[in-house]
């Protein structure tokens, strides 16, 4: 079950308020269910309303403009993609800060062997996501050996409100661990190994905490300029 995926960097210019991702915004994308089905239509990431399920997130889903909508929880979704931007289903850790229902999906922002992911806090409805993630540059990379999309959006912060994004760590969205400024350089050198020109930068703390979000960019970008592996024949 593998989700084909964007690649490159993509500059989006002139982001107006108005362009932004708020409540009931619909998005292109498709979504995987419980069975491994692909299932393409619109979404709405952060949708407005209650859960079918008090203990579980939801979006809401349509195949086209005009279509009935409704709402898929957590548990009837394996992962989507919405826009640029990738989901994956979450189970809430035992421990440290969990802004979502004990089922609840999680954006998938550095997919490496240890994965980076993050959610916000305050969304209407009590979801983990909030409205106002939407990138001001749009990044693929590369296909997800998880089966996840992995489109991903910078800056997370916005959307009004008071949110502010809680990220995690794990091999995968089931072990998550919380990304913390006392564990930040560790966990974001082992993140971000491929790349030692980062690590050093976050080893001699050029990056901290509160950039994550420009730390994911410089990412991204260094792996786009990396060499690419020659293949034989």
């Amino acid at each position: 079950m593998r989700l084909p995926f964007l690649t490159g960097l993509f500059l989006l210019t002139a982001l107006s308020a108005s362009a932004q991702l708020g409540l009931n915004q619909w998005d292109d994308g498709y979504f995987y269910d419980a069975n491994g089905k692909k299932v393409p239509g619109q979404i709405v990431v952060s949708p407005s309303g209650r859960s079918p399920q008090d203990s579980e997130g939801f979006i809401l889903f349509r195949k086209d403009k005009g279509e009935e909508k409704e709402k898929l929880t957590a548990s009837m979704v394996h992962s989507f993609v919405a826009g640029r931007d990738s989901f994956t289903v979450a189970h809430a850790p035992r421990t440290g800060v969990w802004t979502g229902r004990s089922i609840d999906f999680v954006k998938v922002l550095v997919n490496e062997p240890t994965k980076l992911y993050a959610t916000t806090g305050g969304a209407p409805g009590g979801r983990g996501m909030s409205p106002g993630i939407r990138p001001s540059l749009g990044i693929g990379g590369g296909s997800f050996g998880s089966g996840i999309g992995g489109g991903l959006g910078i800056n997370l912060g916005g959307g009004g409100g008071k949110s502010k994004p809680v990220y995690y760590y794990g091999d995968d969205p089931n072990s998550l661990t919380e990304l913390r400024k006392d564990n930040f350089v560790e966990i974001m050198s082992e993140i971000m190994a491929s790349q030692p020109e980062i690590v050093e930068k976050i080893k001699n703390k050029k990056y901290r905490y509160g950039n994550i979000d420009q730390l994911v960019l410089d990412f991204y970008r260094a792996k786009e300029a990396s060499p690419k592996p020659q293949t034989a024949g």
